[in-house]
């Protein structure tokens, strides 16, 4: 089967993106009239073209929108299907709906709400976990809420870090492009006063004015230096050899590593907290949890723990 982009549109007037896996263009067709869609356009993706765009996974905020309604809805008497037909037809926040509408699609050919989910490749594995968590105890609305009130929660320490790191790397951002600023400019101008001294200069005096003179002879080429290492280490932690030896040592750093461990801890602990209190056993719920802890180390403590249980 061939990957297939398209668009369509709802009798309510919604206009939906996607992608879809499909044997051909009447299969996509089918598809989408079985979500109550009328496909508008559609066209074959080649295997060799090169996808630059990301799928990007919507923040807490916009998460927690989403599963508030999605709980208001299922506590209303709305099906699991109709919640999400809900959500697709303007419920949900507007990024959030072409995936809904892709796991509405799983979810009536047959998939469990949480492979639904899965297979959009849109929702953090916390989500998933907590749905999964609630239709295994049989208390998805109930879950759910649990899962909305600490997306809330996520939500706002995020902002108040945001808040808290603005002055700072605004003060960061002016010291370099006075530093810059100064290597540029001020320097350069009493380099001549320096070239016939008749002792040797200090070390930092000469450090500056080699800087000085790489900064404004040199200056592209360390950048496009700079762009290339930085762009070399993005397509190296792609790996997962590489991004796991990295993520060892990033926890072995002094006070940042401590910091790391704790949050993790925290975040995966919450989890098995909610997922317990659903009633999950508590090796399954291990199993749930441990995705959410993030760092390989950690990760591999929680199965370690699970397959001891």
């Amino acid at each position: 089967m061939a990957q297939y982009s398209y668009k369509s549109i709802s009798s309510a007037g919604v206009l939906l993106r996607g992608r879809l896996e499909a044997r051909d263009v009447d299969a996509v067709k089918s598809h989408l009239q079985r979500q109550g869609y009328l496909l508008i356009e559609s066209r074959e993706i080649s295997p060799g073209r090169i996808e630059l765009r990301r799928k990007r996974q919507a923040g807490s905020k916009e998460l927690a929108m989403a599963t508030h309604e999605l709980v208001m809805l299922l506590a209303a008497g709305q099906t699991v299907e109709q919640a999400l037909q809900l959500l697709v037809e303007g419920a949900a926040p507007k990024n959030l709906r072409a995936a809904f509408a892709a796991a509405l699609g799983h979810l009536r050919d047959g998939a469990s709400i949480t492979d639904a989910l899965a297979a959009t490749q849109s929702f953090p594995p916390i989500y998933l976990a907590m749905v999964q968590a609630g239709e295994a105890s049989g208390a998805l609305a109930e879950q759910l809420g649990k899962l909305a009130a600490m997306l809330e929660r996520t939500a706002k320490l995020k902002d108040s870090l945001i808040s808290a790191m603005i002055y700072p790397a605004v003060l960061v951002m002016v010291a370099i492009a006075a530093v810059i600023l100064l290597l540029g400019l001020v320097v350069p101008q009493f380099a001549p006063l320096f070239a016939n001294a008749p002792k040797q200069l200090p070390l930092v005096t000469s450090l500056v004015l080699a800087a000085s003179t790489l900064l404004r002879d040199d200056g592209f080429l360390a950048l496009a230096a700079l762009s290339l290492l930085l762009i070399a280490t993005a397509v190296a932690l792609r790996r997962p050899n590489v991004a796991d030896w990295c993520d060892d040592r990033l926890l072995r750093l002094p006070l940042v590593g401590g910091l790391l461990v704790l949050a993790a801890t925290g975040r995966w602990m919450r989890v098995l907290a909610v997922l317990l209190k659903g009633g999950v056993p508590l090796p399954t719920a291990l199993g749930l949890a441990a995705p959410v802890a993030g760092h390989r180390q950690l990760r591999a403590m929680i199965e370690g723990m699970r397959a001891g249980i």
